[in-house]
């Protein structure tokens, strides 16, 4: 059986806006409630790669509750600035899949 410890991502240390360093992390507790909010979470993530504002605030607000259960979406979506989202996406990617290896994208051009 494999080792656990190598199976475990690093925490995705993150700030969004309020000054405050958090571990941003989807625990099956976070994903459970995505999928209640979206059915899915094949649905969520097609929703979030559509751009959805409301998405990328509800999915990173479940990233984070597991520090401090008291934290609102509301909250979250106060301290990100429009200009916060690449970063933002990158952090909840990598918080997501980890260091995954990815499918070799070939480009057609």
């Amino acid at each position: 059986m494999a080792d656990i410890e190598n199976v475990r991502k690093a925490p995705v240390v993150i700030d969004i806006g309020d000054g405050i360093e958090r571990r941003l992390r989807y625990t099956l507790n976070a994903f459970a409630l995505i999928e209640e909010k979206y059915g899915t979470i094949d649905k969520a993530m097609e929703i979030l790669k559509s751009g959805s504002i409301a998405a990328v605030r509800f999915a990173l607000w479940a990233g984070l509750i597991h520090e401090d259960e008291n934290l609102s979406e509301h909250y979250v979506g106060n301290q990100i600035d429009l200009s916060d989202l690449e970063y933002l996406a990158e952090k909840m990617n990598k918080a997501m899949m980890g260091d995954l290896p990815q499918d070799e994208v070939v480009n057609p051009n």
